[in-house]
């Protein structure tokens, strides 16, 4: 009885492929990833839409574990992303009105901690930690730029805690970790 190799290779093919997108595709996606996703789009004399989000904007993550913070792929026309923070507030800091998004009042602190000379220019500081090392407390902060993409910090805050987050520099995008 004579075998067909047509199957095996199609099958080997198609995985092959798979491999080579997802490794191009230069993101991780690990479940304890944040990935920030800007996206634009545009109706003329109606609107531009500025779509920048967490994703998953809620993510369960053990005590103890690395947490990836990543940019997501840019979005044409601009060949660059944006600089986003996930920064830990207090839930009654979380802007819950477009005056709330436009005045809040918990981001000029973080921003002050990863621009300490206020000159809007790099080098930035990527990591600020208020209290004990990690997330763990509101004003604990991550940057992503284009300098650097990915950032990873351990989250430290005690099991049972669930820590809000914002991006500092556009607080509309907003999510929770759930620490187990």
């Amino acid at each position: 009885m004579r075998r067909s190799w047509k199957p095996l290779a199609v099958a080997t093919t198609a995985v092959l492929l798979l491999t080579i997108v997802a490794a191009g595709s230069g993101l991780a996606h690990s479940r304890n990833t944040i990935t920030a996703n800007n996206e634009f789009s545009f109706k003329p004399n109606k609107a531009l839409n500025v779509e920048f989000r967490f994703k998953p904007g809620t993510l369960r993550i053990g005590h103890g574990e690395k947490l990836t913070f990543q940019e997501g792929p840019a979005i044409p026309p601009s060949p660059e992303v944006e600089a986003h923070t996930l920064s830990i507030v207090a839930k009654s800091d979380v802007p819950q009105t477009i005056e709330e998004v436009f005045a809040c009042e918990a981001c000029g602190p973080i921003l002050a901690g990863h621009d300490p000379d206020n000159t809007g220019e790099p080098p930035f500081n990527p990591v600020v930690n208020v209290g004990k090392p990690g997330l763990n407390q509101p004003g604990d902060s991550i940057l992503i730029t284009n300098e650097d993409p990915v950032i990873k910090a351990r989250v430290t805050a005690q099991a049972g805690t669930t820590l809000r987050f914002i991006c500092s520099i556009h607080p509309w995008m907003q999510g929770k970790l759930i620490v187990d």
